[in-house]
């Protein structure tokens, strides 16, 4: 049977949120994500790895081809990879200065090497993050008839992750930023805002004079009450959902101007019996609502 209520944030990451939030997006597989950020910090781990064993190398080969000591010739290999200049420790034969040309060559291709790799790391992470704010605020500037989500949590995930799977378009907001940072882990592409969702202007922000509706799903609520009176008074004929954690603050939301109000708690228990006493039925409606078994 499938079940009423998944885990939540913890699997935004998985395909029934994070592949829908970039399919939704328009996104494809190739996408830029942090995971292109990561390969490139492997590379750079690799060429850091590569060091050593240039050092290892040739201070052998000085050990072989010109009699040093191991010491002399990884400081020999290490003055000349890193062009310092200094002048050589002993006198060189033929052959030991051509094995210092070779060890040049190959000291300053491995210096360029690190360096790009380093450098193009941190263009990318500031590519990575100009870009998704363009897009992000690009898209939203386009929206019209969306929804809003006030607290992309708990709750707030599965409302986003049922617009993705019906093709709605929304906009979340999270005042927290260690919870944003997560989400954008787990789905880099998601219509995501930082702020505070009982200000004036992150509402204005996510466009709610053009906004068809808004749930309001923060813990707290006194929130979800000034979410609601301040929404209503931006968008008079906006449709609000707002949730309830104690049913006596019911009569204060509608008053507030909520056309709706869900407490997830009822809701879950009345569900929950609802699987035991019947549940042919609730594994039907399962399959009706979820769109298949």
């Amino acid at each position: 049977m499938i079940g009423m209520f998944r885990r939540g944030p913890a699997d935004i990451g998985g395909a029934t949120f994070g592949e829908r939030a970039a399919r939704a997006e328009g996104i494809g597989p190739g996408g830029f994500t942090r995971d292109d950020l990561r390969t490139v910090l492997r590379r750079a781990a690799w060429a850091a790895m590569a060091l050593p064993v240039l050092l290892l190398l040739g201070g052998t080969a000085y050990v072989l081809v010109e009699g040093w000591s191991f010491g002399d010739g990884v400081y020999m290999t290490l003055l000349t990879i890193t062009t310092v200049g200094y002048r050589e420790l002993h006198p060189l034969s033929e052959t030991g200065r051509l094995l210092t040309g070779a060890v040049i060559v190959t000291g300053v291709s491995w210096l360029a090497v690190w360096f790009a790799t380093v450098t193009s790391f941190f263009i990318e992470i500031d590519v990575f993050h100009l870009f998704r704010h363009r897009r992000m605020k690009r898209e939203i500037s386009e929206l019209h008839d969306h929804y809003i989500v006030c607290g992309a949590w708990r709750t707030g995930t599965q409302v986003v992750a049922e617009f993705l799977r019906n093709g709605a378009p929304y906009v979340a907001i999270e005042r927290d930023g260690e919870r944003v940072s997560a989400l954008h882990d787990a789905a880099p592409h998601l219509r995501l805002l930082q702020g505070d969702t009982t200000r004036d202007d992150v509402l204005t922000r996510a466009k709610i004079s053009d906004a068809r509706g808004l749930v309001t799903t923060l813990s707290d609520d006194a929130q979800n009450l000034f979410v609601t009176i301040t929404a209503r008074a931006l968008n008079p004929a906006l449709t609000i959902v707002a949730r309830v954690s104690d049913d006596d603050n019911v009569a204060k939301l509608v008053r507030a101007g909520a056309d709706h109000v869900i407490s997830p708690q009822r809701i879950g228990g009345a569900r929950m019996a609802s699987v035991l006493l019947r549940p042919g039925v609730m594994s039907l409606l399962d399959v009706v609502t979820r769109g298949g078994g």
